[in-house]
Parts: structure tokens; sequence; C-alpha cells
């Protein structure tokens, strides 16, 4: 099986992810992992499509006629599924704090600093409602190699959110 990725930017439309979706299926592609947003009057999203040499290729030939007929942006790119790491746990984080340039910056470069790969990052912004004042929350999945102590990272990680007064939960991740 042969693997596409197609990232999509567009305005949002009613039939605009149906008609993505029916694109993909009348090629004989099966989406296996998709992530769609609404950001602002904008969507943007994420699909990683699985079929055969000869339904990938007629799905890539059909983009540009997509993208015209549904006034979107589409990138598209062949890929290759990750070779299984045995070695990595998977975790999540999720952190809620008060929303200031450069809050998600800190939080990714103490990862980078501990070496840790960013698998998935989803922040949203709002408002508390008591204090009016402007907040964010973000989730995070990340791989730990094993070689590293849970416990030893977990200490330094609360430490740092400590110090960026940052409220933080770190979890295996689950299933699903």
């Amino acid at each position: 099986m042969k693997h596409l990725v197609i990232l999509v930017l567009g305005t949002l439309q009613p039939n605009s992810i149906n008609e993505l979706v029916k694109a993909i299926s009348k090629y004989g592609c099966n989406i296996v992992d998709s992530r769609i947003s609404t950001l602002g009057q904008e969507f943007a999203a994420s699909f990683l499509v699985t079929g055969n040499w000869n339904a990938i290729a007629k799905l890539e030939t059909s983009v540009p006629l997509l993208e015209k007929k549904l006034a979107l942006n589409i990138l598209q790119r062949r890929t290759d599924l990750p070779p299984a790491e045995p070695e990595l746990l998977p975790y999540s984080i999720y952190i809620t704090a008060l929303d200031q340039p450069g809050v998600i910056h800190q939080i990714t470069q103490f990862l980078t600093d501990e070496k840790l790969a960013i698998n998935g990052l989803y922040t949203t912004s709002y408002i508390a409602p008591h204090t009016q004042a402007p907040m964010i929350t973000l989730t995070l999945s990340t791989s730990i190699p094993m070689s590293i102590l849970i416990a030893d990272l977990r200490e330094r990680f609360m430490i740092f959110c400590d110090d960026h007064n940052l409220d933080m939960i770190m979890e295996p991740q689950k299933a699903g």
C-alpha cells in the first residue's frame, strides 16, 4: 500500500469536507488518519490516505481540479509510515496557562531541550469566565525514550511549569 498526505486550507463551505472525502473514496483510497479544524472563517484539514499505487496516482491527478472546483489550497506528498519504535513510550501532556506571547514556544523549547519529539500539538484560547483573563490550553503528544527515567523528566517538567506558572498533567497516552 502507498500513502499520501493531503493538506487543505480554505474558506469553510457546507460541502467542502464532503467533497474532499468523496473524491478520496471515488478513486479507491481510504482515509487512515485525519484532522480538521475551523480557524476563524477558514478551515484546515490534513488527511493520511492509503491505496494501491494506481488509486493514489488517480487521486493525485484529481487535486488541481478539486482545488479549482472547491476554491481550496491543497498540498499533497507521498509518504511512508514510520517504522514501529517499541523503545518509545507515548505520552500526553495537558497544559493550561495565561495566554501570552511566547508561552507555546517556551513549552516546545523545553521539550526540544529534553530531546522529545512533538508528535501532536493542539491549542485553544479562551477567556476565563470569572476573571476575563486570556487563557490557553495545550494538548501535546510526545514519545519518551525508555532510556529516560519518567520520574526525573516529570520532576524537571513540573519545576519548569511552576517557574512559568503553567498547570500541567503528564500521563501515558491512552489507546484510541
